[in-house]
């Protein structure tokens, strides 16, 4: 059994890695995003929890004649319109 300090060595049958292109590549660059914070943050910042979801326009008008402040969400899935509401605090 190989433990954290042992190296690999030789080499993998199925493997083949291509020789990098030398240079600078800006049509796709790479990005990294850490979703262990990103994600609870977006959640809190924008208040998406599931209690907080208004899917229907009818519910959505209801809760703005009470006065209730509504962060409008739209997209587009599968080429069709979404739209929904979160209730700010």
């Amino acid at each position: 059994m190989k433990t954290s300090n042992q190296k690999a060595s030789g080499k993998f049958p199925g493997a083949y890695v291509f020789p990098p292109v030398k240079g600078l590549e800006n049509k796709c660059p790479v990005t990294g995003l850490d979703f262990a914070s990103l994600y609870p943050s977006i959640i809190m910042t924008y208040n998406l929890s599931p209690e907080k979801m208004v899917s229907t326009l009818s519910e959505a008008d209801e809760l703005e004649r009470e006065n209730k402040v509504l962060h409008n969400i739209e997209f587009k899935y599968n080429g069709n319109p979404i739209r929904a509401w979160t209730i700010r605090q």
